[in-house]
């Protein structure tokens, strides 16, 4: 078995770290399945506000 290297010692950038991370939200299905209803849940939320709060008064009774 050849000797494995070990990691470099150097700290990871922001932008590396964003990246590893993005990549393995993507690479893991359920993850990303999650993630994706997570959005849609809060896109739907933030629509209902809007509409709610510019269109309040035609809801009223």
């Amino acid at each position: 078995m050849p000797p494995r290297a070990l990691p470099s010692s150097k700290p990871k950038t922001a932008a590396e770290k964003w990246k590893a991370w993005l990549n393995s939200e993507y690479k893991d299905e359920q993850k990303f399945a999650a993630n994706l209803s997570l959005a849609r849940a809060v896109g739907l939320f933030a629509a209902s506000l809007v509409v709610i709060t510019q269109f309040g008064e035609a809801f009223a009774i």
